[in-house]
């Protein structure tokens, strides 16, 4: 009897322990991290839409707003800015790559035959996730898809989505993409069962806002990241076409006060002094109400920190990019930033936060579609000018000193219009009329105070202007290279600040041609060499220009120059000892940059990342680069300049060869700046991944400047 009892006790003991394991194991225990981030996605929203949402304004009284570059690896509109939120750079995907499901027994089925992997405990799966990985490997940047998902879930975090963005007729599930890890799967949420029928919305159906808050309560202490799907502006978009404008935009109107209704609800119902609340549109804004590429993207965050938002990736007040979210998310949640490229989103505080984005809205969008067609109004003038010089420096017997003086304001003219396009920047123009006007008086006023001067030093005084102007504006932050049409633009995305290689081949020309003619006015002063260690100094610096092609150009340029006005013949030995001092020198910024800055550029993080994965890993840095100058040399008007130039270089040194020759025995300096320009331009034509653009303008100030003296020549002669 006593063995039967002991029998039984072990039976209970045993059983309690398995009950007790067995709910560690496979229950769903709170969540034991104290802040959350939840993020609503508002696709295509507008800052013009604020005006119709209370409380989406009371929310940004409280918190941050900014401007966020959508670009993903294809543009500003598809699936692709999604994803690139959650990897470690500009990512590829598609409507359908991003199908995601509710993990009911067919779909679990489909994704494990697919995958080989077990979906047991999670609740929604991509089941096109090896599409997607395909999609973005073989790539020239091999992205790595779910880095934001991996993050989290590697320090036992949980993620949620709630909603989706579907259509009568099809399956946008995006927003499953920002939260998935690298398998696609995510650990709670409904994306199937979130909407309802409203005969009130053109397109028949909406979001659930009811039962979408009440899940997201439900799930609340189990998650760290939610990502809530809105979904109707998109459907509505998809819609557009049956729908009269005046039909749209009620339509419009209404789905936003739905949206502000439901984000009242959440900041009263859910948002608690440890969660994180961002509201983002991966897209860019609807293109019926804006042909803005910028869209709004606000944070709060327990009220703690209010004004505009920034980041290192950008460095621009009120701008961020979309490659800045997961690190911000996992930053919040204590979490390792492995795999992200981008920064962490900071605050400034600034008055009147609201009307100051939707200015710099304005301007950077201004600036922007006048950048195309005054670039290739300039472009294609350049071309022209420098085939006319080339035509006049022909005709054998030119006697026609007018003709000549013609030829050399024109020729002044295309060396001032960077200039103009630099200063310009300092007016806040909100109007291509009137930024045509300023420019146009510009240009009047430079040649208006060139006539004051001795014609031979009127391109001397244009080009140090145009350098000061450059070196000042860098040392007080670029802001005029922010604005400047000429320099990069933030919707595009490649750079947000420093020095952009168009300015950079500008800088180049003037650096080393600024030394030889200074140096041939006063007879060899060598202070004048002072102009290239200040301008590497200046292009190099991290803070300042931060242009790593830019760098490595104008030092092989300058290190050029010192050899040849030295006297000191270069041979193999002598470019391998050149090529270990640009390495070391750039070896030496680049640490500089990592251990000072506390957000590397372009520069510091390549120079990580070769650290971390080998020398090997800058082979698909330098293919890149390749490939974009490749793409550029066949659509770039760029490409059309450059060679213009160098075949005006060429035929000048052949058909007027003796009246070179002569000009160039009796100008040493300027002759060993025109060698050292030529060969600083190659070098940034081959290590700049837009190196085409810095080799074009750099050869347009050579030739121009090479033309001026020579026309001069000729007619004193």
């Amino acid at each position: 009897m006593l063995g039967n009892l002991q029998k039984k006790s072990i039976f209970i003991a045993v059983l309690l322990l398995s009950m007790f394991f067995s709910s560690v194991t496979y229950g769903e225990k709170p969540n034991s991290y104290n802040n959350r981030v939840f993020m609503v996605i508002v696709n295509r929203l507008s800052l013009s839409d604020v005006e119709y949402m209370k409380n989406l304004q009371s929310i940004i009284e409280d918190g941050s707003i900014g401007l966020m570059n959508t670009r993903g690896a294809l543009g500003y509109k598809g699936a692709d800015s999604y994803m690139t939120i959650n990897a470690s750079s500009k990512s590829y995907s598609s409507y359908e790559t991003a199908n995601s499901f509710n993990l009911d027994k067919e779909v679990r089925g489909i994704y494990e035959r697919r995958t080989g992997n077990t979906v047991e405990g999670y609740s929604i799966a991509n089941i096109e996730i090896n599409k997607l990985n395909n999609l973005n490997n073989n790539r020239t940047i091999n992205s790595v898809i779910g880095a934001l998902g991996d993050n989290l879930h590697n320090r036992g975090h949980k993620t949620a989505v709630f909603g989706n963005a579907d259509t009568a007729d099809s399956f946008i599930r995006t927003s499953c993409l920002i939260a998935m890890d690298s398998n696609g799967l995510i650990d709670f949420g409904n994306v199937d069962n979130i909407l309802m029928e409203d005969s009130s919305y053109a397109f028949g159906i909406k979001t659930d806002y009811n039962k979408m808050l009440s899940e997201i309560q439900d799930a609340k202490s189990r998650a760290s990241l939610f990502v809530i799907e809105t979904g109707d502006l998109d459907r509505l978009n998809q819609y557009s076409n049956n729908l009269t404008e005046d039909t749209f935009f009620e339509q419009r109107k209404k789905v936003l006060m739905d949206i502000d209704h439901f984000l009242g609800n959440l900041f009263s119902d859910i948002i608690d002094e440890g969660s994180m609340l961002i509201i983002a549109s991966p897209n860019s804004p609807e293109d019926k109400l804006d042909n803005s590429r910028l869209s709004p993207l606000i944070i709060w965050n327990s009220g703690e920190a209010k004004g505009i938002l920034t980041s290192g990736t950008t460095r621009r007040e009120g701008i961020v990019s979309n490659i800045d979210i997961a690190p911000t998310i996992t930053n919040y949640l204590d979490v390792d930033n492995e795999n992200f490229i981008g920064h962490v989103i900071n605050t400034l505080n600034i008055d009147h936060k609201l009307s100051f984005i939707k200015e710099l809205n304005s301007r950077v969008n201004m600036v922007s579609s006048l950048r195309a067609p005054y670039l290739n109004f300039y472009s294609v003038l350049v071309m022209i000018i420098v085939v006319l010089g080339v035509f006049v420096m022909s005709v054998k017997g030119c006697k026609f000193s007018r003709k000549l003086g013609v030829m050399n304001s024109l020729i002044l003219l295309i060396l001032t219009l960077p200039l103009v396009f630099l200063l310009i920047s300092y007016f806040n123009l909100f109007a291509s009329s009137a930024f045509f006007i300023v420019v146009l008086l510009m240009v009047l006023i430079i040649f208006f105070i060139t006539r004051f001067i001795k014609e031979g030093n009127r391109i001397i005084f244009l080009l140090t202007i145009t350098y000061l102007s450059l070196i000042i504006d860098l040392i007080l932050g670029g802001r005029l290279l922010r604005y400047s049409i000429l320099s990069y633009d933030p919707i595009i995305g490649a750079r947000f600040f420093g020095i952009g290689n168009e300015f950079a081949g500008v800088i180049l020309a003037l650096m080393v041609m600024l030394t030889a003619l200074y140096m041939e006015k006063t007879k060899g002063n060598k202070l004048f060499l002072l102009i290239l260690f200040i301008t590497i100094f200046c292009v190099s610096h991290p803070n300042l220009g931060a242009n790593l092609g830019g760098t490595i150009s104008v030092l092989f340029a300058s290190i050029i120059y010192l050899l040849l006005i030295f006297k000191v013949n270069i041979n193999l030995k002598k470019t391998i000892i050149i090529g270990i001092i640009v390495l070391l020198f750039v070896l030496f910024m680049g640490i500089m940059d990592i251990y000072i800055n506390p957000n590397p550029t372009h520069l510091g993080r390549t120079l990580q990342m070769i650290i971390n994965s080998g020398p090997m890993s800058l082979v698909s840095v330098i293919l890149r680069k390749v490939q974009m100058n490749i793409k550029l040399m066949g659509s770039s008007i760029w490409s059309k300049v450059l060679l213009i130039t160098v075949f005006a270089e060429i035929y000048m040194l052949l058909s007027c060869r003796k009246k070179v020759i002569s000009f160039i025995e009796n100008n040493k300096y300027f002759s060993a700046g025109i060698i050292s320009t030529l060969i600083g331009s190659i070098v940034g034509l081959l290590v700049n991944d837009s190196g085409v653009l810095l080799a074009a303008i750099a050869n347009t100030y050579l030739v121009a400047i090479i033309m001026y003296y020579m026309l001069d020549y000729m007619l004193e002669k």
